[in-house]
């Protein structure tokens, strides 16, 4: 930022020094550049809307069966590429199994076995 105004007080400085008619000339190239640039970008948004208007012309007079068709080709990928839960999971969610992993079932089992044991020696 501090940089940028050394730059543009400099071209300030070196502005002012300039006779009247170097300064009207530069005026008249700055301006000329402007409206270059603006010319430049009305013509790139010219393009761009008429290719989105090819594109959508494209679009709209691709028949309706193969319109579906393409739409069900997109999603059959996407349902092809659905990750499947593991086993495991589809048990434990379904209620057939009690825990998630093998490792929470065998833990468990352990301290039902504990439990079943402190229980044997308290009576």
């Amino acid at each position: 930022m501090k940089q940028t105004e050394q730059s543009r007080h400099q071209v300030m400085m070196h502005t002012s020094s300039l006779l009247p008619e170097q300064q009207s000339a530069l005026r008249s190239i700055v301006k000329q550049h402007a409206s270059t640039q603006h010319q430049w970008k009305q013509k790139q948004n010219e393009q761009l809307q008429n290719q989105a208007k090819g594109e959508l012309q494209q679009r709209l007079q691709q028949p309706a069966q193969q319109r579906q068709q393409n739409y069900q080709r997109q999603h059959q990928h996407e349902r092809d590429h659905t990750p499947t839960p593991p086993p495991n999971m589809v048990a434990f969610l379904s209620g057939l199994r009690t825990t998630l992993t093998n490792g929470l079932e065998q833990s468990r089992r352990q301290l039902s076995s504990y439990v079943n044991q402190m229980v044997d020696k308290a009576f």
